[in-house]
């Protein structure tokens, strides 16, 4: 209402909680939005190093005050892109530091296609080998900024598993094509047995270019999903449920607090434990087991761990 009122506007701000972003060290130094997604330029706020751009699906998920999004994020898809020639951005300034960095930037969507403009202010490089950084320059017309333009299709970008945590049962999947008639089918045998879909408790949209999917339980981990448009296949999407390990709370495996998504793995689930000691004191199941060389997984005596694929 603070945006969109006209004249004098009395509305009282709310903020909400707020998003946290796990940019490998870096901060947001722009942030676009580009139909349903977000593009996200980053850098570090001292300057320097090397500077990153980030397709962020623009999903929340739970607890995002304190579960930063990051690549391997179960609910968000935050998708580093591999732009070729974007380390160039950085120059280096007299002083020897690495600047240049994007300020800026000018997005545009052209179906699966993203045209992305950065602007660098580059205002500490030398541009005429006289010692004199471009923002202390006397004459104005001689200072300058950079943009840099780069083209790349989200459908090299995107992959096609839609990861969700356990106990988030509701998604959105849109067409990636578009015509003048939709029909979404599943796969629910994994095998290429696609049947039609029809709106009902579990889908609305069955018809159209964005289908939502609600109340899905954890067994549905590998159903696939795609569109007939005007009889062609889209894109095929693959439903995953997954977890992160945190260990935040304690070590307890058994604690819901101690995962990304505050709720429990079960035997239809994929894990990935990165860091930390978990200690499992009940038999339980999983889908799937990732164990990075910097973590310890400890199951007690009289108790399994039964990993089914």
């Amino acid at each position: 209402t603070i945006l969109n009122g006209s004249g004098n506007v009395n509305t009282t701000p709310v903020t909400g909680e707020p998003i946290l972003f796990d940019l490998e060290g870096l901060g947001i130094r722009s942030i676009e939005r580009v139909g349903s997604n977000y593009l996200i330029v980053a850098g570090l706020f001292t300057g320097g190093g090397s500077p990153a751009v980030y397709l962020w699906d623009g999903v929340v998920p739970f607890n995002p005050g304190k579960t930063p999004i990051s690549v391997n994020s179960p609910v968000s898809k935050l998708i580093k892109l591999n732009l070729a020639g974007l380390q160039n951005l950085a120059q280096v300034s007299p002083d020897g530091n690495a600047e240049g960095h994007p300020e800026a930037m000018i997005t545009e969507a052209v179906g699966s296609v993203l045209n992305i403009s950065l602007i660098s202010d580059n205002g500490t490089v030398d541009y005429y080998n006289d010692g004199t950084e471009a923002k202390d320059l006397d004459d104005d017309e001689f200072k300058k900024f950079r943009s840099d333009k780069f083209i790349i299709s989200t459908d090299t970008v995107y992959n096609t598993s839609i990861n969700l945590c356990p106990g988030y049962t509701t998604a959105q999947i849109v067409s990636s094509l578009s015509g003048s008639s939709y029909t979404w089918e599943v796969d629910s045998c994994s095998n290429g047995c696609y049947s039609t879909i029809t709106n009902n408790a579990f889908f609305a949209g069955a018809n159209t270019k964005y289908l939502q999917i609600t109340n899905m339980p954890t067994s549905w981990n590998g159903y696939k999903f795609h569109c007939i448009v005007d009889g062609e296949n889209s894109t095929e999407y693959t439903i995953k449920f997954s977890l992160n390990w945190t260990g935040a709370v304690d070590n307890n495996w058994g604690t819901p607090g101690n995962w990304d998504c505050n709720h429990l793995p079960d035997e239809f689930t994929d894990v990935l434990i990165k860091s930390g000691a978990p200690v499992l004191h009940t038999s339980t199941a999983v889908r799937s087991l990732q164990l990075s060389n910097t973590a310890n997984l400890s199951v007690t005596t009289g108790n399994n761990l039964i990993i089914k694929h």
